[in-house]
């Protein structure tokens, strides 16, 4: 009895002090599969990367999962500073989520989670505007692994508007190196000012090996012709999109939806614009702009109800972001307007 309750007591101190060893909780890792659905299966992963997952069952043999397994989520246990950032980050406190996180990362011992965390920051500094940050925090992430199945974070521009100048001149930087992330990262940001340097890349990067790369690359061309976009050429890109993975097409629907504002086509707008808070909840900055344009597009179409729910949707959850602050004008102005 005495050994039992000593045994217990160091579990319970080992778990107090963020340690990891064969007190933790099981792990589960959730599958999707087209036939039979989403399976769990249960035990301690030993490593995550984006070439494979492996995971200790409970009689000692090892499952692997190779890198393009569908894999939904995995349940771990977690730290309470990991557990305190979450609830943070999902009521937009964006600043405490990242303080958080931060603590969270440092008494973190497991690769395979601190690179989840990673992620979770890379999303708040995208969140705070601190661009440059999240894309250090990414260059380390995809460092760690290059393969990394939390790609879809990387925090490129979708927007034209200049680059704070402590931005440009690192993402200067990053276009000269000789690492095609660091380079597409450099060219997303420099696009809207050094425009010829950062073409000249990004045309180059299409052809790469690596098709997220390429994919990516070729989304942030279509940013230099959205001033030229027609009903043609927004088909095109359309396809393109398609043929892409679909956990990197945020951006692009965010592109071709505000290809399709240009040439007032309201419909077809609000509906690319529309998957990106459908499908791609993480990207919140992304999500906030889809939002507000979406609701403008709406009242474009005489589509009062559906254009203020969003416009509700962005002053309730989203209030961190300046598009919030737009929202509410434009709740004000349809109330003043039934009104009348």
């Amino acid at each position: 009895m005495i050994a039992r309750l000593l045994i217990s007591l160091i579990c319970v101190a080992i778990l107090s002090a963020g340690l990891v060893d064969s007190c933790h909780a099981q792990d589960t890792v959730y599958v999707s599969s087209g036939e039979t659905g989403v399976i769990g299966y249960s035990g301690e992963v030993v490593s995550y990367t984006g070439e494979r997952l492996v995971l200790k069952l409970s009689n000692g043999t090892e499952r692997t999962f190779p890198g393009n397994t569908n894999i939904v989520r995995i349940d771990t246990q977690h730290t309470a500073e990991f557990r305190e950032a979450q609830v943070h980050y999902d009521s937009g406190e964006y600043e405490q989520a990242l303080e958080s996180y931060e603590r969270a990362l440092q008494k973190e011992s497991r690769a395979w989670v601190q690179r989840m965390i990673l992620e979770q920051i890379i999303y708040c500094e995208q969140s705070l505007d601190h661009w440059e940050s999240a894309a250090r925090r990414f260059l380390i992430l995809v460092s760690s692994d290059p393969k990394t199945p939390y790609f879809p974070c990387i925090p490129l521009a979708w927007v034209s508007d200049p680059p704070l100048a402590s931005l440009e001149r690192q993402a200067r930087t990053w276009l000269e190196s000789q690492q095609p992330v660091s380079q597409l990262l450099g060219a997303s940001h420099l696009l809207a000012t050094q425009r010829a340097d950062a073409e000249r890349v990004l045309s180059d990067l299409r052809f790469h090996a690596d098709q997220r790369v390429a994919a990516l690359a070729r989304m942030q061309l279509w940013r230099t012709d959205l001033h030229r976009a027609d009903v043609s050429r927004i088909a095109g890109w359309e396809k393109d999109l398609e043929r892409s993975s679909h956990v990197l097409r945020a951006g692009g629907y965010f592109l071709i939806g505000s290809a399709n504002v240009q040439i007032r086509r309201a419909e077809a707008a609000a509906l690319s614009l529309m998957r990106v808070p459908i499908h791609y909840p993480r990207q919140r900055r992304l999500v906030a702009r889809c939002l507000i344009e979406s609701g403008r597009q709406l009242e474009v179409l005489g589509q009062t109800g559906e254009a203020t729910r969003l416009y509700q949707e962005l002053v309730d959850q989203f209030a961190a972001f300046p598009e919030s602050a737009e929202a509410r004008s434009r709740l004000d102005k349809l109330a003043a307007g039934q009104e009348n």
